[in-house]
């Protein structure tokens, strides 16, 4: 990507995706009174066979089921602040799942938008798979962050490798993965990376949060 092709791809995408709020904006109204889809988080077994194992482990004589219910409540991360640990995915109703990677260094060109010198960029992957029935639009999959004690908006780097997103639809079966940077505090110790289905009204965005 040129010096001068990074700061126009920003603003175009940056262009679109108000375009997405505005459209979220005019046509929330129409959708307040449907059920939120909530994301659940997929670790241990995981999807429907998570499920069965905590109703067969519900109806246990001996005991053990109580014990295996207790330990998955402990060990996924989501259940207890709402928040995904890095690698871990959040599964939607729909079949639609989200991972997050772990957070890593990023070096931002010359000609990167977004970052501040003086402040640390981190880059993670995000990746989607479809496990459901039908195509996802991921042109306004949406990744914003916040970073520091004091949760300050974490910018989003437009750079060579980073900042393209996602586009077109991802068909039933497929995944899909993008890389993005975000400029956090240097004395920053998380990230907190949340995803958002910008028009999907009834999803609720999954936010993970990302040691550095």
């Amino acid at each position: 990507m040129s010096k001068t092709a990074a700061p126009r791809f920003a603003r175009q995408r940056m262009l679109a995706l108000a375009g997405a709020a505005a459209a979220t904006l005019a046509l929330g109204g129409l959708t307040a009174c449907s059920s939120e889809d909530d994301p659940e988080s997929a670790t241990g077994s995981g999807g429907a066979e998570g499920e069965q194992a905590e109703e067969d482990g519900g109806t246990d004589d001996d005991g053990e089921g109580q014990s295996a219910e207790e330990t998955t409540e402990e060990t996924s991360e989501e259940t207890d602040d709402g928040l995904f640990a890095a690698e871990e995915t959040a599964v939607y109703d729909s079949g639609f799942e989200i991972t997050v990677s772990a957070a890593e260094p990023y070096t931002p060109t010359d000609w990167a938008v977004g970052h501040t010198e003086g402040n640390a960029a981190y880059s993670v992957t995000v990746s989607l798979a479809n496990n459901g029935s039908e195509a996802v639009d991921t042109t306004f999959i949406l990744a914003t962050a916040r970073a520091g004690a004091e949760g300050v908006t974490a910018e989003e780097i437009y750079d060579d490798t980073v900042g393209n997103g996602f586009n077109g639809e991802l068909l039933p079966g497929r995944t899909a993965s993008a890389d993005y940077a975000f400029d956090a505090p240097p004395d920053a110790a998380a990230l907190e990376v949340q995803i958002e289905q910008a028009l999907e009204f009834d999803s609720t965005p999954a936010i993970w949060e990302i040691p550095l």
